[in-house]
This record gives C-alpha cells, sequence and structure tokens, in this order.
C-alpha cells in the first residue's frame, strides 16, 4: 500500500488546501475563483462541505485504484466533508476489452475479453449499453476462465446490476451501476460525477480565449519537469502544445460521439477567435465573447454535435483548482501532476494545492510457481552455451559411446589450441583450423545425441511457460471485483484510517 503523504496528515492537508484557496483571488472567465467554485459546486450539488476529489476511467479498475475510493471516503468522515470520484467517461482506451486470468490446472493465462464493440480512438462517452446477450456471454466466459474462484469473487454480484441496462443512458453509467454494487456491498461510497457533465465553466475562458500565453505556460512547465527528469525531446511524458499557422493547439479534445477524439485548435484573426477540430470549424466569436464565461458559455452549448473536454492535466487543473480542496492520485497522475503545479504557478501566479497519493497491489489466490527471471535467463544461457559445449549440457541425458569419443577428441583439440596460442601465436593459420575443427567436434557431437540440445531447449520452454504462468497470476492489475470476499476484507482493514483533524497540525503545502 502507499498512502501519501500519511493517512495522519491528510486532514491537516484538507484544512490546509481550504485555507489556501480561499486566499486566491485571482479572476478566470470574468469571475473571481471563489465566485467560479462556488457555482460549480452549486450546479453540481454540493455546498462549502470539504470535497474529496478522486477519479478513473469508468472502465474494469483494478484494486490499486479501488483503493483511492476508500481512502477519500474515510477522509471525507473524519473532515465531514463529501467523497466524489470523477468518471473520465471522455477517455478513449487502448482496446475496449479487460483482462482475466484463464486457470488450466497449474496453469494460468490472461484471457482478454470485450466489453463493447466501438470505433478505435473513440471516447467512452456514449458507447451503447451491453446487451443481455452480451452480459450473459461475459459470465459464461468469465466463470469457465476463472473455474470455482468465480463464485468467490464479487462478478455475480458486479453483473447482476450491470445488467439491468434499460435504467442506463449508456455504456459508462451501465459500468458505474455495477462497480457501486461491489462497493455498497463492502460499505465504501463515493458520490460519483461524470466529467463530460459537468466540467464546462470560466477555465474554458484561458484555454480558448488565452489559448497563447497558456499553451507557452503548458510547454514551459512540461520543460521544467522534462529537464528535473533527463528527458529528452518534447514527446514525453506528453507533447507540448505547438502552434500550425494561426493556430494554437489547446490542452483539449473535441470530438462527435463515437468517432475519434481530435485536437482542438484554436485560430485568432484579429478580434475574432475561431475554434477548429481536424477539417471542422466548431465556432467562430469575438475575443471578448471568448474571455467572458457569460458569453462564451451559451455559444459552447449551441455547438451541435461536438463535444469539448479536457486533456489529462487541464482535467486535474479543474479538479484541484475550481473544485475539490484535496485530490487524491493514483501513482502515475501523482508523478505527471508536477507538471501541473508548474502549470498552475506559471498561469495563474498562485501555488498549486497540494495533492495526495494513494494505491495499493492485491493479488489474486492463484497458484503459481516459484520460477523467477534468473531461472530463465539461465536456461537461455544455456540454450545458447549448447551449441558451444554440449558436452557441458548431459546431465539429463543418456548419450552414446560416439558423443564420448568426439568429446575426448574435442578435449585434445582444446589443448592444442591452447598450445598454439602459447607457443605459436603468429600461426593464424593453423589457429584457425584448430577452431573449425573445434567447431565441426561440437556439431558431430550434438548429431550424435540430439537429445542433449533438445533437452536444454525444453527446459527454456518449460520454465518460460512457468514464468509466464507466475506473471499471468500475479498480475496486480485485474478488476477488482474479481477477488473473492476475504481479499477484500484484507484490503480493508490494512488501508489505514484518517486521523481527527482535531488530532494534527496544519501542514506547509508548500514542502509537498
Amino acid at each position: 500500500m502507499l498512502v501519501e503523504p500519511g493517512a495522519d496528515r491528510l486532514a491537516a492537508l484538507v484544512d490546509a488546501n481550504r485555507a489556501h484557496l480561499s486566499q486566491f483571488d485571482g479572476m478566470v472567465g470574468g469571475m473571481s475563483f471563489g465566485d467560479a467554485r462556488r457555482e460549480l459546486r452549486r450546479r453540481m450539488g454540493f455546498g462549502d462541505d470539504p470535497l474529496i476529489v478522486t477519479g478513473h476511467q469508468p472502465d474494469f479498475i483494478h484494486a490499486g485504484v479501488w483503493a483511492k475510493h476508500v481512502v477519500a471516503m474515510r477522509l471525507a468522515e473524519a473532515v465531514g466533508g463529501r467523497a466524489v470520484n470523477l468518471i473520465v467517461d471522455h477517455d478513449a482506451p487502448k482496446s475496449f476489452s479487460f483482462a482475466a486470468p484463464q486457470v488450466e490446472g497449474a496453469v494460468v493465462r490472461r484471457m482478454h475479453l470485450r466489453y463493447a464493440d466501438w470505433a478505435s480512438g473513440a471516447a467512452m462517452e456514449g458507447i451503447p449499453v451491453a446487451t443481455p446477450q452480451s452480459v450473459c456471454t461475459l459470465r459464461q466466459e468469465l466463470s469457465g476462465a476463472l473455474g470455482e474462484l468465480y463464485e468467490r469473487s464479487q462478478m455475480p454480484l458486479f453483473l447482476g446490476e450491470y445488467e439491468t441496462a434499460k435504467r442506463c443512458d449508456d455504456w459508462v453509467e451501465q459500468s458505474v451501476r455495477g462497480r457501486r454494487a461491489v462497493e455498497n456491498a463492502f460499505g465504501v461510497r463515493v458520490e460519483d460525477r461524470r466529467v463530460s457533465r459537468w466540467w464546462y465553466g470560466p477555465l474554458l475562458c484561458a484555454l480558448l480565449g488565452d489559448a497563447e500565453r497558456f499553451a507557452r505556460e503548458y510547454n514551459q512547465a512540461l520543460a521544467s519537469y522534462r529537464r528535473a527528469n533527463g528527458i529528452v525531446g518534447n514527446q514525453r511524458p506528453i507533447p507540448d502544445l505547438h502552434w500550425e499557422n494561426r493556430d494554437c493547439e489547446t490542452a483539449l479534445w473535441a470530438y462527435r460521439i463515437g468517432e475519434p477524439r481530435q485536437r482542438l485548435f484554436v485560430r485568432r484573426n484579429g478580434e475574432r477567435v475561431t475554434l477548429t477540430a481536424g477539417d471542422a470549424q466548431l465556432l467562430e466569436c469575438s475575443a471578448n465573447e471568448a474571455s467572458r464565461w457569460e458569453k462564451l458559455g451559451p455559444l459552447l452549448a449551441s455547438i451541435d454535435g461536438w463535444r469539448i473536454r479536457p486533456r489529462a492535466l487541464t482535467l486535474t487543473l479543474w479538479a484541484r483548482l475550481v473544485l475539490g480542496d484535496l485530490f487524491i492520485h493514483g501513482i502515475g497522475g501523482a508523478k505527471y501532476d508536477r507538471i501541473t503545479d508548474m502549470l498552475i504557478r506559471g498561469y495563474f501566479g498562485v501555488d498549486a494545492p497540494a495533492m495526495a497519493c494513494v494505491s495499493a497491489t492485491l493479488r489474486l489466490p492463484l497458484g503459481c510457481t516459484k520460477v523467477t527471471q534468473a531461472d530463465v535467463r539461465r536456461a537461455e544461457r544455456d540454450q545458447r552455451d549448447v551449441r558451444f559445449n554440449p558436452e557441458r549440457h548431459t546431465r539429463e541425458a543418456a548419450v552414446p559411446r560416439e558423443f564420448t569419443t568426439l568429446t575426448a577428441q574435442k578435449r585434445e583439440l582444446i589443448a592444442e589450441s591452447l598450445r598454439l596460442q602459447r607457443d605459436e601465436p603468429r600461426n593464424r593459420r593453423q589457429r584457425r583450423q584448430v577452431f573449425d575443427e573445434i567447431r565441426e567436434t561440437n556439431q558431430a557431437m550434438l548429431a550424435s545425441a540430439p537429445e542433449v540440445a533438445e533437452q536444454v531447449a525444453e527446459r527454456l520452454q518449460r520454465l518460460s511457460g512457468a514464468l509466464a504462468s507466475r506473471d499471468a497470476a500475479r498480475d496486480r492489475e485485474y478488476f477488482f471485483a474479481l477477488h473473492p470476499r476475504e481479499n477484500f476484507a484484507l484490503l480493508l482493514d490494512n488501508l489505514p484510517g484518517v486521523t481527527d483533524p482535531r488530532q494534527t497540525s496544519i501542514v506547509d503545502t508548500s514542502k509537498q
């Protein structure tokens, strides 16, 4: 498990962030940040209670991601606030499938189960609900793959709610309902909010009406992160924003439901601002309209068919600066959100509110061998070595007399080679002849006893298979509902509670 800062400091961190944000008097989209925060919370059904925010894509999360929900809920209870999970439904996964272990005796393999037929590169938002037939197929495939573990898992509970598709608007909501059913069984509750439905607000004025300055600060934050981490180039960990002629790339996506996401550009021509994505023109307005949310909001709402959604850094910037009082990341997000820290400081002139990081590794109770990567590397070396030293690998093979005779001849040739190296180092012709004879003898030895090389190859294949099985059994990223009840109890018992804020001291957020 990882909880950083420690659980005994989280409540104080919430208080520190709230105090810090209350003093920020910056403006965005013609509104103060205080007003923007209050208006967003009002629309989302929240008051001024502390908001502990986390988030993830709505697909099949692993237990380490789910641990954030547990800590967020416990922290919200400790500070008298609410735990919010942002459903990142505008993300486009690499594939619309998830992994599950296929158990066949002592062998475990990963199988991949497709959960939606959807365009590659398209966002999850709007995926049609899974049909009863597809849910039935999924249930059969999982129960067949998991064997007795299926009934011990939480998948029957998940799928029982998941298949009630008639009450869902799309697959995203269907998946969230299944996840909530599992959470409710263990007393874990967070309030889900879909990013696609709530994130529109004054921050878009900075991203669209002041696109060039925002892009410069975005790229500068990326450059600082790369220097600090020794990263070469301008594509990692994410690409720079760039300009094409008069078009400035924004930290936003634009797409239509079921179509691949596209980068959103802003073209500034005098006092006119044009939004484009690929060959499509989404909106044209005045610079004044783009800089004030009371005017830009209705214009964006009038765009027919197109959705504008935040990229990763933009999303957490919004969640940390406009919505929440503490954002809880996983390890990857916490690492890269240092870039967001610098972006907030560079563009808005204020230190970013502190964030937290929570993760865990929970493995399915699948038996696995003790084979290691070192065992496989030794077998790989043996497979190479058997070509040059077949006599070293006869421990598992009964070799014929010819092999033994050739081994003796090889020893004599090696002795002659050593003598030539010592006494006649310039006699290259003779040394090459002896070398060729040694190589031919090796080939003759293997030809006389082919089972020697075969057994080495078989051992490598067996060990490689066992290592692959072990890795499949120990994969930490299987869907959290695949775990049996006792694993949930183990995780919940060991994830820390949160100290009462009255017993903690305020921490210095500048040191986080």
